[in-house]
């Protein structure tokens, strides 16, 4: 009886039926994290014991600005993005740059990068006037 928990414990967790394999698929994602200009590259390198059923960069809100359907187990794809939603030049992380790199494989194992990019040309408001941060009153 004892032996029978010892070899139960030991026992390696095997996928659900119908899924023989549960690892998401591995991504490498090269871009340049300071804003230089559009459009903006994005390479994304992905594999996967199973073919990879797809690559996708959106906004952190679920704008999609590409999506590739690979269904090969090993790639590196190129995404140009020709704009950032909702950028503005007062932020110092481009709101529109939260991007979401997805992947997902055939048996619906998902991995998921976050990507920010700065603005290299922001200024930061001073948090205190030339008075030293106090405001000054009139004599009264």
């Amino acid at each position: 009886m004892v032996l029978s928990f010892f070899v139960i414990s030991c026992a390696k967790i095997a996928p659900p039926p119908g899924k023989p394999e549960m690892n998401p698929p591995q991504m490498d994602v090269v871009y340049d994290s300071t804003f230089s200009g559009f459009p903006i590259a994005l390479s994304v390198g992905v594999r996967d014991e199973s073919p990879v059923r797809f690559v996708r960069v959106s906004s952190a809100d679920g704008r999609k600005y590409g999506e590739v359907h690979p269904m090969v187990r090993e790639t590196t794809l190129t995404f140009l993005l020709d704009t950032l939603f909702d950028y503005s030049p007062e932020d110092s992380v481009w709101k529109g740059s939260n991007l979401k790199v997805e992947a997902a494989d055939i048996y619906d194992n998902t991995s998921t990068l976050r990507l920010f990019i700065r603005n290299p040309r922001y200024v930061p408001p001073s948090s205190a006037d030339s008075t030293g941060g106090k405001k000054s009153r009139g004599h009264q």
